[in-house]
């Protein structure tokens, strides 16, 4: 009997040191400056192919344990100060944790979760859009049945970078990954055409129609939004060359054909008409046509 109550005792004992320790660690580390808290073990910001060879098959889990470093590092922590708990906002070394996040990609490229951490951070908080492509491209490379990597990449392009072209070409890129959403093409298509890269927008939604693994449905509406594009590519060399000789924009699209610059207007998937705005963009349906 007594040997039995030694045996049921024992994990009880041992689990109220392991309690009493943890708290003491607790204490120790409120006790520390945030300057200690901070700091990084000198490995884990190693060159990614230093850190590569000393990992050799253990990648998986170097990058695991540095993933969870990051997200000890972000956010928030609760701090004891007298009897109370405060939450204060951590301080964060963003060139350091840009570079804890690029190694952990490159360790595991496959592992989705590391890229998904880094883009709700760094281009929000960081401001670091152009780090962030580094990471996500390195996710597209490895990862060539994901779009999620290339779609993001199109959107801070846009959201960020206001840059409408590129982010168009990304969006495009995100369609021609098979088993893509529709709305990518669409998207991509509109930014594109917005961002003067149309003739780039028609050779990616020509690969995309090509190798397409979407529904009847969805294939319709990127044929619509291919032969919309065309369209406009045909109005806007028509209108360079009507701008060459007359030094100015024409003042509708009807005028390049009652001028001899085309024989007719291209026929409009969405049953609306061409339009050409005063800073000389061509578009292809009444949500910007409407407010000439």
């Amino acid at each position: 009997m007594f040997a039995r109550s030694k045996v049921l005792f024992f994990p009880i004992i041992v689990c109220c040191i392991f309690v009493f320790s943890y708290s003491s660690l607790q204490l120790l580390r409120d006790e520390k400056s945030q300057l200690s808290r901070d700091q990084t073990p000198v490995i884990q910001t190693l060159p990614e192919d230093v850190l590569k060879a000393l990992a050799v098959e253990f990648k998986g889990v170097v990058a695991d344990a540095l993933l969870l470093d990051i997200g000890a590092r972000l956010g928030t922590r609760l701090e004891r100060r007298g009897k109370k708990f405060v939450t204060v906002k951590k301080k964060h070394d963003w060139k350091r944790i840009y570079k804890l996040f690029r190694n952990c990609q490159a360790l595991d490229p496959y592992f989705n979760q590391t890229f998904i951490l880094a883009q709700g951070w760094l281009p929000w908080s960081a401001k670091m859009v152009n780090e962030m492509e580094d990471i996500l491209l390195i996710a597209a490379e490895k990862r060539p049945w994901d779009w999620q990597p290339f779609r993001f990449i199109g959107f801070n392009s846009y959201f960020f970078n206001n840059n409408l072209g590129k982010a168009g070409k990304f969006y495009l890129k995100a369609a021609l990954v098979p088993h893509s959403p529709p709305f990518l093409s669409v998207l991509g298509g509109r930014l594109a055409l917005k961002g003067g890269v149309t003739e780039t927008a028609i050779m990616l939604l020509e690969n995309i129609l090509q190798h397409s693994t979407h529904s009847d449905f969805e294939r319709k509406q990127i044929e619509n939004r291919y032969e919309a594009l065309k369209g406009s590519l045909i109005i806007e060399k028509a209108m360079q060359i009507y701008r060459k000789e007359n030094r100015k924009i024409p003042s509708s699209v009807e005028e390049l054909v009652e001028k001899g610059f085309l024989k007719h207007l291209p026929k409009n998937p969405y049953g609306s008409k061409y339009c050409i705005k005063k800073n000389g963009k061509v578009y292809f349906d009444e949500l910007n046509c409407s407010d000439q």
